[in-house]
């Protein structure tokens, strides 16, 4: 699982619940004005909203 976040976002909740819950993520980094993930990609290809905080498993992603 990748959790994409943006610092200063409601990403904080959802990073706190998966390290509570011992889940195995990934977190991906998202500039919140670019709109591009710390690899470079568009993360609007990922959520068209544009918004963090998201959670992807591979096959989809689930937005706020």
């Amino acid at each position: 699982m990748k959790l994409y976040y943006a610092p200063d976002t409601c990403s904080l909740s959802p990073h706190i619940v998966l390290r509570e819950l011992a889940l195995e993520f990934e977190l991906v980094k998202v500039d919140n004005r670019s709109k591009l993930t710390s690899d470079g990609r568009d993360f609007r290809l990922i959520n068209p909203q544009g918004l963090c905080c998201c959670t992807g498993t591979g096959r989809r992603a689930d937005t706020d």
